[in-house]
């Protein structure tokens, strides 16, 4: 069994890749492994010719619904908006790390 079908405690992360996407891109996910740095590593592998850098890595207990309601505060910066399982926002880190703090879930934070 998962620790997604356990629990629905995760981390959410941004993360950024200037040479793939450009400095103003950045990825607002979600993972419920164990060790997240897993997930950012397997999402910057072959697919992208630089590796992903981490901007902020939040714990909370509802990591789906940080994330969700991250996606709906910043759905006017999506980059696309025909595949909306592609989690990535034309914006600064800061604005969404700030906003993270703003939104009064309870997480910790673990910043690179």
């Amino acid at each position: 069994m998962s620790l997604a079908q356990l629990t629905r405690a995760g981390y959410v992360y941004i993360i950024g890749n200037p040479l793939s996407f450009g400095d103003d891109i950045i990825k607002i996910g979600m993972t419920r492994r164990a060790n997240p740095l897993d997930r950012v590593s397997e999402l910057g592998d072959a697919s992208v010719p630089d590796t992903f850098n981490i901007h902020g890595m939040f714990y909370c207990e509802d990591a789906p619904n940080l994330e969700s309601t991250l996606h709906k505060m910043f759905e006017k910066e999506r980059v696309n908006r025909v595949n909306m399982r592609k989690e990535f926002f034309k914006m600064t880190p800061k604005k969404v790390i700030e906003s993270i703090k703003e939104v009064d879930i309870d997480e910790n934070e673990d910043t690179e």
